[in-house]
């Protein structure tokens, strides 16, 4: 229970800061500041007042240091989300997630600052969702359909566009919260890149050899003489994963090979004089033996198999036809009697695969004495994307048919030109 001689509200204000201290309340923000002393650099009483009114609204869970000095300032701020240190001369730091952002002359106006550079980050999360929303949406339904979707409005469309806000909402989720989860629980990349990995598969890996024992740095001794590894042990490259993992021990599934960590180190090393490439692209079988690595026969198998599927998909790409035809007899039926002539029944498909509308006509190329009649039209217009279809009957002479099958070839005709050559049987008496 809690009890105040002040007005009730203050008495639930109070409530909720103490589940929070326990860990059982995690909304909104929480403000960890110092008692102030002779060392502050503002008023740290009347700046945590006024912040906790200007900070009302918000409900995200958010930690907030505030401490009047540089003595104590920096380390709370590494331990909280947002933290402001107060310095000398009226000016102090800003600290976000951690890292130093800003100098600041001004503590509030500081902290709407960073307060409305998360807003407009989350509106950029938001508008890269709406924008990728937009795109996988015309993967799903072809541009055309999406063109239509958008120019007609949401009246026209509601399915759709109901379709784009739950694409858009998954894409912000992802972006402001799953994040590094879509890695570690989604995403198949590391457990099929798992499978395929073997000693001199080049991954982004740890020498061990040159970075073990891990000891921190100091300037002036000899490390290889004291036993000591290049590894300095300051943890930036677990800090700049966005997995978490420690890449020290060695290849893991949560690993997307994004070098986060090789930049990390890269600059270590520079800063303390030693040699780059503690992690960098290198096999396991490298590291252990220091020889270069070299492409092996496994590697060069897979390469074959890689460019011959990528010649195959160009192939069909680039000599894809205009458009597809299926032409079989109707079922259920047999050859017609037509006094001199034999006739059959067929189906046809056409799908036009162009961008622009076309003019379709069937002729029969072979054999020749024939005839061909599409019923209900001579020529179709098929529509972009769309297809044609419908039934057509084959006239043979008597005299051409001299088995129960008898081989015909029919022309597909698209705006003038042979599009497409289609074979069949034309069934006749035994």
């Amino acid at each position: 229970r809690v009890s105040l001689s002040a007005d009730p509200v203050e008495e639930v204000k109070v409530g909720f800061e103490i589940l929070k201290s326990l860990g059982l309340r995690t909304r909104g923000v929480q403000i960890i500041s110092c008692p102030s002393c002779a060392r502050q650099g503002f008023d740290v009483i009347k700046t945590v007042e006024a912040l906790e009114k200007r900070l009302e609204h918000i409900k995200t869970p958010l930690s907030l240091s505030i401490i009047g000095c540089v003595v104590n300032g920096p380390g709370e701020a590494l331990m909280t989300d947002i933290g402001f240190t107060g310095g000398g001369a009226g000016k102090g730091m800003v600290y976000v997630y951690r890292k130093p952002a800003v100098a600041y002359a001004s503590m509030i106006p500081s902290f709407v600052w960073v307060d409305g550079k998360r807003v407009a980050k989350n509106a950029l999360f938001l508008a890269v969702s709406f924008v990728i929303s937009n795109t996988f949406l015309q993967y799903l339904i072809g541009t055309d359909a999406w063109v239509r979707l958008i120019t007609d409005g949401p009246s026209s469309h509601w399915s759709g566009f109901i379709g784009i806000w739950m694409f858009t909402g998954v894409f912000f989720f992802v972006f402001s919260w799953f994040r590094e989860q879509v890695c570690l629980i989604v995403c198949p990349y590391g457990r099929l890149q798992g499978v395929l990995l073997d000693q001199n598969s080049l991954v982004i890996a740890y020498d061990r050899i040159r970075g073990e024992l891990r000891s921190r740095f100091r300037k002036g001794e000899d490390r290889s003489a004291e036993g000591k590894g290049d590894c300095v042990d300051c943890g930036l490259c677990v800090q700049v994963c966005p997995t978490g993992i420690d890449i020290r021990n060695g290849t893991q599934l949560e690993c997307i090979s994004c070098t986060a960590c090789i930049d990390a180190c890269d600059s270590v090393m520079d800063q303390t004089g030693q040699e780059r490439g503690l992690i960098r692209y290198a096999s396991e079988n490298e590291i252990r033996s220091g020889e270069p690595w070299k492409v092996t026969p496994r590697m060069k198998a897979y390469g074959v198999i890689v460019g011959a599927v990528t010649l195959l998909w160009f192939t069909l790409l680039l000599f894809r036809a205009p458009v597809e035809a299926t032409i079989l007899r109707a079922p259920g039926l047999m050859f017609q009697d037509r006094g001199t002539e034999w006739s059959n029944v067929y189906t046809f498909k056409v799908i036009n695969k162009t961008p622009q509308d076309a003019v379709l006509k069937l002729r029969l190329a072979h054999p020749k004495g024939g005839r061909l009649e599409t019923v209900g039209a001579t020529q179709y217009t098929m529509p972009t994307q769309g297809l044609a279809k419908g039934s057509l009957l084959v006239y043979l002479p008597k005299d051409l048919v001299h088995s129960s099958e008898t081989p015909i070839t029919v022309e597909v005709w698209v705006d003038g030109h042979v599009a497409d050559v289609v074979s069949t049987q034309f069934f006749g008496p035994r």
